[in-house]
């Protein structure tokens, strides 16, 4: 009988032993398929592959014969018929739209990448536009996904004004057939490795300006501001409508050239921005010039949209950070809350154990942490990761992140001295701080996942 404390202490340790080399097992498991998938997939790109991080304005025409698609985009006529569907449920066609100059641009409800940011581009000319004879129209390049009701909660999110501003989805095959023939643009539905949470489709950046018989007349880069003030201008009536035939951008990105009129550019935009602002090319310059003169043009065009587009990137492995942040987190959050049960159940040794392996996992989480937010600034210039969420769910996530970063600066400290005196069997010290460090500790491990999670997916 004497020897039977003795038994189940010992029974109690090896349990312990066993129980901690399992989580960890199970942790650099899951942070070794996380590095593998990660060197997978860049050893499975190619270099034709689109940047997973952008939705680049990489070609103007059908990408079989770059140079039939350069000289499409400087020779545009009406643009061809289409039924599709609006976020009402009502059939719009390319007739419905005539009468009107409208502006197209491309988006889809799921994107993580530019698409939140050319539908705020939109809604500030929709906004500032209120009494201009014209209309928006965005068309779903995920319409598979993106069904009249995903659209409406989507417009709503917007304010657009259903009468002004209409969202179109249908067949895939008749929307990228208008994009790729009609508008001369790009688009393409990613596959495989390359098909990631919000980067399903790879498209243009370009909004186009349509008269109002129907006939493209000019591009515009949504990501470039100067882009979208002279689009304005010329919505206000402040300067003229582009002519058809010459199709293309509207200005040439990176020209010399001086500005056109002064009152071209706002004055909210940077002299740098405004500076590219430039005239259009006229209809006679258009006709002057040879097919190849115009291929080399429009592939200048699009080598220097291409390098204005994207974005600096730093190396593969620096993305990979977040998901092992997420991953730390998680399993700190499990250590954490074994190791409440097991205080409850009185059994010391397992609580000790468990809740030095979270505070080694939450130190191992703060390394990842600053070594991701350097390295991002570092290679990009920014140390963050912009939310593009919109509606109620970005007061929900800053109300998060807000108090994750503020109580996470106090957990480390928290931690030590609940630990230290732990391990100086001071226990009615040690009791008396464990009941405010753990449930910090927990809310902050448990929101670190929440936080990446609706971040990034």
């Amino acid at each position: 009988m004497p020897q039977q404390p003795a038994m189940a202490e010992g029974g109690s340790r090896r349990w312990v032993r066993f129980s901690a080399v399992l989580l960890w097992i199970l942790a650099i498991s899951a942070l070794a398929g996380v590095l593998l998938r990660d060197r997978d997939d860049h050893l499975a790109a190619t270099p034709t592959s689109t940047p997973r991080n952008t939705n680049s304005d990489i070609a103007r025409g059908p990408v079989r014969d770059p140079n039939a698609a350069a000289n499409a985009a400087v020779t545009q006529g009406p643009l061809p018929d289409f039924q599709l569907t609006e976020r009402s449920g009502r059939t719009i066609t390319r007739e419905d739209l005539i009468g009107k100059p409208w502006v197209a641009s491309f988006i889809f409800t799921r994107c993580m990448s530019t698409c939140p940011t050319i539908t705020r581009q939109i809604k500030e000319l929709h906004d500032r536009l209120e009494t201009a004879d014209c209309r928006f129209v965005s068309v779903s390049v995920d319409p598979n996904h993106d069904t009249p009701a995903l659209l409406r909660e989507y417009a709503g999110n917007f304010g657009a004004d259903p009468q002004r501003w209409l969202f179109l989805t249908g067949s895939q095959e008749e929307i990228y057939k208008l994009i790729s023939n009609g508008f001369r643009l790009y688009v393409k539905e990613m596959f495989g490795k390359e098909r990631r949470p919000g980067f399903e489709i790879a498209h243009t950046n370009r909004v186009v300006l349509v008269n109002a018989k129907g006939t493209a007349v000019a591009t515009f880069l949504a990501t470039r501001d100067s882009d979208m003030v002279t689009l304005r201008r010329i919505l206000e009536g402040k300067r003229p409508m582009p002519e058809p035939g010459k199709y293309g951008p509207i200005s040439a990105p990176g020209s010399t050239e001086p500005a056109g009129d002064p009152a071209d550019v706002d004055s909210d935009i940077s002299d740098e921005a405004a500076a590219d602002v430039s005239p259009p090319v006229s209809a006679r310059e258009s006709v002057t010039r040879t097919g190849s003169e115009h291929a080399a043009e429009a592939a200048a065009h699009s080598a220097s949209d291409a390098s204005r587009e994207a974005p600096a990137r730093a190396p593969d492995w620096v993305y990979t950070l977040p998901r092992i942040n997420a991953l730390l987190n998680g399993t700190a959050t499990v250590l954490l809350a074994f190791g409440f049960v097991a205080v409850k159940r009185r059994n010391i040794a397992t609580h000790k154990a468990l809740m030095l392996s979270a505070f080694g996992v939450s130190i191992a989480f703060l390394t990842c942490y600053l070594i991701y937010h350097a390295s991002l600034h570092s290679h990009t210039g920014s140390g963050s990761t912009r939310f593009e969420g919109t509606g109620i769910v970005r007061p929900v996530y800053y109300s998060i992140l807000v108090t994750h970063v503020i109580l996470a600066a106090a957990v480390p400290f928290l931690a030590v001295v609940t630990i230290l005196r732990g391990l100086r069997n001071d226990i009615e010290r040690h009791r008396g701080i464990a009941r405010i460090t753990f449930p910090i500790w927990l809310y902050v491990s448990v929101t670190g996942v929440i936080i990446y999670l609706m971040l990034y997916h």
